[in-house]
């Protein structure tokens, strides 16, 4: 089964003015942000106290997970309807799912890619979004997830999500509140589910689902539930993509 572009996305514009050419390049040279050796980062004087970090950089309890896990390429967790955020039908044949990091400018360049093939493919694929942020190399990912996540407690995740990528410079404390307030959320219960780290258990369980699905960067894709190790280049994506769906089909 070929997937094709459907008709009212044949003047589809990139956000930002952004050059998805340019990003393709990118995806081309299999850039993504690799997990590094981690060391603590202060980070308490870029936020409001009220909005203190986590600790959940990668020592202790996950530094010896990352050490003791065997990795593996295909999902740990599979897809649920019931715990994560679909973009597309729910019951679509295919699935892209993503592991990102709202900080990290390869998946900033990737989320172009996604959203060009996404209006290509129409309603046979659908994307999952999954948080994996490298807090010791991106400080404001973490908070970033957790704001994307009380959103979408609100039934905004998609919309936060493409704020916080098409914004990736300007993730502090102080612009996810007037991100939330844009999109017009209760920010009194926004800001107090960020003060109280109310999602940080949901972006920690992401993250150690990624680990054990073999994760090693960001951003890494699976589609139909096996990690896709190739270009995530739009016509590399796209073939992938194509492949997965004749594989289902028989054809």
């Amino acid at each position: 089964m070929i997937l094709h572009r459907r008709k009212d996305d044949v003047n589809h514009t990139e956000r930002g003015g952004q050059s998805l050419a340019r990003h393709e390049a990118q995806a081309g040279r299999s850039q993504r942000t690799l997990l590094p050796n981690l060391t603590p980062i202060n980070d308490t004087d870029r936020r409001p106290n009220i909005l203190k970090p986590t600790r959940f950089g990668l020592e202790t309890k996950e530094r010896q997970l990352m050490d003791t896990t065997t990795w593996r390429s295909v999902l740990a967790l599979p897809v649920s309807t019931s715990r994560d955020h679909i973009r597309g039908p729910v019951n679509a044949p295919i699935t892209l799912l993503e592991y990102g990091d709202y900080e990290c400018p390869y998946c900033g360049a990737a989320h172009l890619v996604v959203n060009e093939l996404l209006s290509r493919t129409g309603d046979e694929v659908r994307f999952v979004f999954r948080n994996f942020p490298l807090t010791n190399i991106h400080p404001h990912a973490e908070l970033a997830a957790e704001a994307a996540e009380a959103a979408g407690a609100q039934g905004k995740f998609w919309e936060m999500h493409d704020v916080l990528y098409e914004n990736q410079q300007h993730l502090k404390a102080r612009d996810l509140l007037a991100y939330a307030e844009a999109l017009e959320v209760d920010t009194e219960r926004f800001t107090r589910e960020l003060a109280d780290h109310v999602y940080a258990n949901r972006v920690l369980e992401d993250f150690v689902s990624g680990v054990r699905s073999g994760v090693h960067g960001t951003p890494t894709f699976y589609i139909n539930g096996v990690r896709h190790d190739g270009s995530w280049a739009l016509p590399q994506l796209l073939a992938a993509v194509e492949q997965a769906a004749e594989a289902r089909t028989g054809a």
